[in-house]
């Protein structure tokens, strides 16, 4: 058993030199490409589509919504508005809206989690609720985001 441990602890560690030494050549990459003056390579056209999507939809949840949805507690949401995992703002005093694209982005890059399914299922739900709100307030969502 310690044999198999020992292997496993040095696979990682061969593993670990290997992420930080790939990470050095593609920072070495781009500092050489900025110096040549190359553009650097651009995200897949879908991913930019649907980000700028969101953005120019300007689409807003409230907070019984982002509860309901992302099956999360208040005192969840409270400590993401916090820690500033999420942006928000205040219609008044005591109602919170959210901007879609930003807690899209913010499940997306896993700066929040919801407990009790991965961020796969949450953002299926984040997706749910944009064709439904779609539907209600007549935005032309892209054609892969129509679901058959």
């Amino acid at each position: 058993m310690k044999l198999l441990l020992a292997a496993i602890v040095q696979h990682l560690y061969q593993n670990d030199a290997y992420i930080r030494e790939l990470t050095k050549e593609i920072n070495n990459l781009d500092e050489s490409m900025e110096i040549d003056g190359v553009e650097p390579p651009h995200a897949p056209p879908g991913v930019l589509d649907f980000n700028s999507f969101l953005k120019s939809a300007n689409i807003e949840m409230g907070s019984k919504d982002v509860m309901t949805i992302l099956g999360i507690s208040s005192s969840t949401l409270t400590r993401w508005r916090s820690d500033k995992k999420v942006k928000f703002r205040y219609l008044s005093s005591n109602h919170v809206v959210y901007p879609y694209s930003d807690l899209y982005e913010a499940i997306r890059s896993g700066k929040a989690t919801c407990k009790g399914f991965s961020n796969i299922d949450a953002l299926e739900r984040m997706e749910d609720y944009l064709l439904k709100v779609s539907n209600f307030k007549n935005i032309s969502l892209p054609s892969y985001l129509h679901k058959p």
